[in-house]
């Protein structure tokens, strides 16, 4: 990790059988190969010019022993492509975050169970099916890392999810959820200050829609009135 190494990461590293972690995070990020900006807020703040690109080989994610796949921090692109739709037994760790990855997260992916799941940081849209690792919320909740902060995801927040321990999934998602939040996952710390989606509509719209009502009541209340004083005048 951390290094200078560019280009993309080759399909035939896939031959190497015995292979149980593979981490490559942060490639090109090596503080010999940083451009450095100038930047009064952050005065660590760099830019990758040899960042990895490219996409995923599929043939990673059937190795037989592979257990941990760590390809964070690299400018990885395209969707979630797996080989032939599965996913190998032996594979529980998995942290793509800080890419630019796009698309859904395949359903193969929302229903294995994990030690770490963290796609956290790109691009991903697309809605999150209900029994999303409802596996390890039955069995074992506070054992599996969730992160998925920082996307693009809509839609209702599984159950599943409420019961963990070690999520985050709120951050810049825009997933729906009751007016006083208590659906939103219990442990995640950007419960305190998210903003469902439809609220931003339905609050103000549901404010004006009163002030509207008022407003008509008190019309019809002045007509009233007004009726009544010329029908007095007129006697």
């Amino acid at each position: 990790v951390s290094n200078c190494f560019f280009g993309t990461i080759p399909s035939f590293i896939c031959n190497c059988n015995s292979l149980i972690s593979l981490v490559l995070d942060g490639l090109s990020s090596a503080r010999v190969c940083r451009n450095t900006l100038l930047d009064s807020r952050l005065s660590s703040s760099y830019s990758l010019s040899n960042a990895v690109s490219g996409k995923i080989p599929t043939c990673l994610w059937q190795m037989p022993l592979l257990a941990t796949l760590h390809l964070s921090g690299n400018g990885i692109t395209g969707a979630l492509l797996l080989a032939e739709g599965n996913i190998s037994l032996s594979l529980t760790d998995l942290a793509l975050s800080h890419n630019l990855l796009t698309g859904s997260i395949p359903r193969i992916i929302q229903q294995r169970k994990w030690s770490n799941l963290d796609l956290s940081f790109n691009r991903l849209t697309g809605t999150l099916y209900s029994d999303f690792a409802s596996s390890n919320a039955q069995q074992e909740p506070n054992s599996t890392s969730l992160s998925l902060e920082n996307n693009r995801l809509s839609g209702v927040i599984p159950l599943s999810i409420g019961s963990m321990t070690n999520v985050s999934v709120l951050g810049s998602n825009v997933f729906s959820c009751d007016i006083d939040g208590r659906n939103l996952p219990q442990h995640d710390s950007g419960r305190i200050n998210y903003q469902c989606s439809s609220m931003a509509f339905d609050v103000p719209y549901y404010i004006w829609l009163s002030l509207v009502g008022v407003l008509i009541m008190a019309l019809l209340a002045l007509w009233k009135q007004g009726d009544k004083l010329t029908k007095f005048v007129g006697l």
